[in-house]
């Protein structure tokens, strides 16, 4: 019940479910022959919505508070850990396809190979269900060895990869002699580390998370000058928008509603 309210309300809040409810206004007010001004007016409004959420400055506003709580660190400055866990995401793949296909989150998998290469940790846990498909080539062919991956390939959301790593970590410490507590160096794009830090705290609490983020969208650039350029519209702009008012919607309503 829990999964189903979450999921409606960010649906139901996404910019883009909103921008499309006011055109169909606009379009019922003309077929409904109201006044031109009526109709002008929605249609205006529905333009002024899309074209806010399409700007790049908005993205800029929207991720910055996500990412500034995580700075940009070097691989050979962060601390060893037992593994490297992976966030799927930033891969895809397919059955119809031998190599791994690569979108906007494709840092991350460079990320953690990078880690890996600096000696921070003997394993690579790529978390995702599509996780064979792709998260495993991309990582033999970043050249970490196929041994060093351990792969988890059932989660879907964010809360299983936190419950799924905790199991198999759990799994192979099983008859260490220490109770030494297991630590993770946590790979994800910073606009969804904050979010990936609560899931792991909440249901895989006896997990040391270190936050190792990038794919920064912000972060980087919070000093650059302002560019008139970044008041147009632009389709990228728009679909990453949207993204980060869904990670806003994960990040709070799983605190408001578990």
């Amino acid at each position: 019940m829990v999964d189903t309210i979450h999921k409606t309300v960010g649906f139901v809040l996404n910019p883009l479910f909103i921008g499309m409810l006011l055109a169909a206004a606009a379009f019922a007010l003309a077929v409904l022959n109201k006044k031109r001004q009526s109709v002008v007016f929605a249609l205006g409004i529905a333009l002024s919505w899309f074209w806010f959420w399409a700007m790049p400055i908005v993205g800029g506003w929207l991720a910055l508070p996500l990412e500034e709580d995580f700075p940009v660190e070097l691989a050979e400055d962060m601390p060893r850990a037992d593994a490297i866990v992976l966030l799927g995401g930033g891969v895809w793949g397919t059955t119809n396809y031998p190599y791994a296909m690569l979108n906007d989150g494709a840092d991350r998998a460079w990320h953690a190979a990078r880690l890996w290469k600096a000696g921070k940790a003997p394993i690579i846990i790529p978390s995702n269900v599509d996780a064979e498909l792709c998260d495993i080539n991309l990582l033999v062919d970043l050249g970490v060895p196929r041994e060093a991956v351990v792969l988890e390939n059932k989660a879907v959301n964010t809360e299983e990869n936190a419950k799924f790593v905790r199991e198999i970590l759990a799994q192979r410490r099983k008859g260490a002699e220490d109770a030494k507590k297991p630590s993770v160096l946590l790979v994800t794009s910073a606009c969804h580390m904050r979010r990936s830090l609560y899931m792991f705290e909440k249901y895989a609490p006896e997990i040391e998370c270190i936050p190792a983020a990038t794919d920064y969208q912000a972060l980087p650039w919070k000093d650059e000058p302002f560019k008139w350029r970044h008041l147009l519209p632009d389709i990228g702009a728009f679909a990453r928008n949207n993204a980060f008012i869904h990670e806003y919607i994960g990040y709070y309503g799983y605190k408001w509603l578990r």
